[in-house]
């Protein structure tokens, strides 16, 4: 799998510019450390933080003092209100946003060192790839291997956008990364089902609010096309069977966010 922990501390030694991350956290004690680790050569990390487990408390073990930043926060479903605080909060003039469950890799971390180490940095922002694991696999297909976020950027090049599905909105001329982000986002079949069902309410709530109706068509039609759309059209496959699981999953999503639209949510 590709590099990621402590291990980047050696990666390169060239000057780049001083970066900001902001972390968003709620409750991930179980993620928190192992996110942290990939990003202690960041000069400043500002945890935006909505959590009641060890979280914090884990974050100020790992994290040198000087250098953590803690914005303790209410619970929130409008992401994009929360990036950009972040924003505000951050001191330097590049940020790199980051979740919890992510992980920034060896070789991207090596990739940003290099591309902010010019001298006339030609980009207002980054978009990087986000590769997910799961089930102890890389899925380099589906729909995971296809999503790429804006994640690096010029601090007042542009704002967060959109409260659920967020997306920074950069002005300025953009470049695509070729390393990943790594990203651990369900641990277990469990959890899966879990985020399935908070995420599918929440996106529910999104169309509704944005004057989309209930469709009895959509729900017979989206999910079966979303299937053949991951599992088939972009090779998720090739990712055996936990592309399978996933491909089947999303579908599922497609299904519950459909039928929650006619129950409000």
């Amino acid at each position: 799998m590709i590099g990621t922990g402590k291990q980047q501390m050696k990666n390169t030694n060239t000057k780049s510019v001083p970066v900001s991350a902001v972390v968003l956290s709620r409750n991930e004690e179980a993620n928190i450390a192992r996110c942290l680790e990939t990003i202690l050569w960041c000069q400043e990390i500002i945890l935006l933080d909505a959590s009641s487990d060890a979280t914090l408390k884990i974050a100020k073990r790992v994290v040198p003092e000087e250098k953590l930043k803690v914005v303790s926060l209410p619970e929130s479903t409008d992401f994009a209100k929360l990036r950009n605080l972040g924003l505000q909060k951050a001191a330097n003039d590049w940020v790199l946003f980051i979740d919890a469950d992510q992980r920034v890799s060896q070789v991207l971390h090596g990739e940003i060192e290099s591309e902010l180490s010019q001298d006339n940095i030609p980009y207002a922002g980054f978009r990087i790839r986000q590769l997910d694991v799961f089930a102890g696999r890389l899925l380099k297909f589906g729909e995971t291997g296809h999503t790429r976020h804006m994640l690096l950027g010029k601090k007042g090049a542009g704002e967060w956008r959109r409260r659920v599905h967020e997306y920074w909105d950069i002005v300025g001329e953009v470049k695509n990364l070729r390393r990943p982000m790594l990203h651990f986002p369900h641990p277990t079949l469990t959890e899966f089902i879990d985020h399935i069902n908070r995420w599918s309410t929440l996106d529910a709530q999104e169309f509704l609010g944005n004057g989309q109706k209930p469709s009895l068509w959509k729900v017979l039609v989206y999910p079966k096309a979303k299937f053949v759309q991951n599992y088939l059209l972009r090779l998720g496959f090739l990712d055996g069977f936990p592309g399978l699981l996933v491909a089947f999953m999303m579908s599922l999503h497609s299904l519950c966010v459909r039928v929650k639209m006619y129950s409000g949510g």
